[in-house]
């Protein structure tokens, strides 16, 4: 097995994982807080410097011992959360979850040091699971109960590490950020998907009364849609796709007229890696610092959600500037 093919066994594991729970969460933080967006905006806080922490570990230890690192604490943190029973645990709990973020630089960096579509070829790989995974976590939830969720998910979180153990080490020359207009395209995407994030399936739930395994059927056919535009970009690469998929996924406002237009959240999936692919940067260091900068935009998108909109206005706001930055990189690219 060569080394790409090592990575995406890593992340096709944990894309079982995170396809499995992701749906859920809102819909198990309820429970313990009405308003869903502080479990959210407190996780972030604490993961906008786990990526630069990642890239300086890896320097320590290496990119394939980070990337193990990440994987297995994110999956305690999410058996942990299993057993939440206070917002305060569901709170740490998450956070801990969220150390997933520390390995990401190291992934995206040895990634793109094996050739250009590696990062989008690879992320197709890993939301294969989410064709089929969100769909059983409705069933399990509906049978076990939420906890159960993310108690398997925890577990296989913690197995994206094992792909690795044989995955050689690579030495990475370290490099400076050098500022391009295009590294904030992998940076300000992320505002629209994070002010819509936390709502999505909720909404699926309160408005439509959904029962969880419909939810996690609407979620998997989202995936599929994302998988599908997230596999057309690693093959064809074309300068016009992100702006595509930017004004497809603005469409997710019209959920409120019919819950189907859920659908289109799945295009979040092509629109990261697909900001991504612009990048030229090779070292954890860089993606250290985009990644990080990307917690920012998350971090910004729940923290408008939680001060100021409800939450039909924050989808309505993620919709518009999904829009406008549609329009900016098609001008952008035509340069």
């Amino acid at each position: 097995m060569n080394s790409e093919a090592k990575l995406a066994s890593s992340w096709f594991i944990w894309g079982l994982s995170y396809y499995l729970y992701y749906p859920f969460v809102s819909l198990f933080a309820v429970k313990f807080v009405k308003d869903v967006t502080i479990l959210y905006l407190i996780s972030t806080l604490f993961a906008i410097p786990m990526p630069l922490i990642g890239s300086k570990l890896a320097r320590k230890i290496g990119l394939v011992k980070t990337m193990m690192l990440g994987g297995i604490f994110s999956g305690l943190g999410l058996i942990l959360f299993s057993f939440s029973t206070s917002l305060s645990f569901l709170i740490i709990s998450y956070v801990i979850a969220s150390m997933f973020f520390i390995s990401l630089p190291s992934y995206y960096s040895y990634m793109n040091n094996l050739g250009k579509g590696t990062i989008s070829k690879i992320w197709a790989i890993s939301i294969i699971p989410s064709l089929f995974t969100p769909f059983i976590g409705g069933i399990i939830a509906s049978v076990l109960g939420l906890r159960a969720v993310f108690l398997i998910g925890g577990i296989l979180m913690a197995l994206t590490a094992l792909p690795l153990i044989s995955l050689n080490e690579i030495q990475i020359i370290k490099d400076s950020l050098v500022f391009d207009v295009k590294l904030l395209i992998p940076i300000v995407v992320i505002l629209p998907i994070a002010l819509a994030f936390p709502f999505i399936y909720l909404v699926l739930k309160q408005n439509y009364l959904m029962s969880y395994e419909n939810i996690g059927l609407i979620a998997t056919l989202a995936e599929m849609i994302g998988a599908f535009f997230t596999f057309l970009y690693s093959k064809f690469a074309r300068r016009f796709f992100l702006s595509l998929y930017l004004v497809l996924f603005s469409l997710i406002y019209l959920i409120y007229f019919n819950p189907m237009f859920a659908l289109f959240f799945g295009l979040w999936e092509a629109i990261i890696p697909s900001a991504l692919e612009e990048s030229k940067e090779r070292s954890p260091e860089a993606f250290g610092i985009i990644n990080s900068f990307q917690q920012v935009g998350w971090f910004m998108g729940y923290l408008f959600s939680y001060l100021e909109f409800s939450v039909k206005t924050s989808i309505l706001i993620s919709s518009i500037i999904s829009v406008i930055l549609g329009l900016i990189f098609l001008v952008i690219n035509k340069r």
